[in-house]
């Protein structure tokens, strides 16, 4: 079983402090244009994500990449839902494509299409859809957090850091101190 070293959660329960925006400042944009499908315009799909950010659509190469999803408050990450999500917006990779499961501080994963979590199920399937290849571990978490944060994989053969985790639940990514990441990778 592949083991991941986790230091920090962001719990749910994080009230966020009101941001206040920064001045915007213009400058002169060096970016070029990339072809964006019309669509793209109505619907949000893999591809659509890939041609806005310029995301490679070739297979990942490296076996070290991962990509970790949380999933709180009983969201679960359903794996036929991610099969026909693969037939339909990325027939070109296998349907049989999937994540792996880390059940820490005694959560589950119902596999029962009535049970399967909006955000978590959601972000399953598109980081598996967009990042063709890379390694994506489920991660469904308990209803106690300070086991999950204190007693995180410890794993004397393979500490492996996400290159992201998704699961921010209505939280806005600039609310996220650099101790968090930090804290998330400090052991690998």
């Amino acid at each position: 079983m592949m083991l991941i070293d986790i230091d920090t959660f962001e719990p749910v329960k994080m009230l966020s402090a009101a941001l206040d925006p920064a001045p915007v400042a213009s400058a002169e944009s060096s970016v070029q244009s990339r072809a964006i499908p019309a669509s793209c315009g109505t619907t949000v799909t893999p591809s659509c994500l890939q041609a806005l950010y310029g995301i490679p659509t070739a297979r990942a190469t490296n076996s070290k990449n991962v990509l970790a999803v949380s999933g709180f408050i009983e969201q679960f990450a359903n794996q036929a839902d991610l099969t026909t999500f693969l037939k339909a917006l990325r027939p070109d990779l296998p349907s049989t494509t999937a994540f792996t499961l880390q059940t820490p501080d005694g959560g589950t994963n119902s596999q029962s299409v009535s049970q399967a979590g909006i955000e978590a199920n959601l972000d399953t399937q598109y980081t598996v859809g967009v990042a063709s290849g890379v390694r994506n571990v489920f991660i469904s978490v308990g209803n106690n957090f300070k086991d999950a944060v204190s007693n995180m994989w410890h794993s004397g053969k393979s500490k492996l850091c996400p290159l992201d985790k998704a699961g921010e639940y209505a939280d806005q990514r600039p609310n996220m101190t650099i101790v968090n990441p930090v804290g998330l990778c400090q052991s690998v």
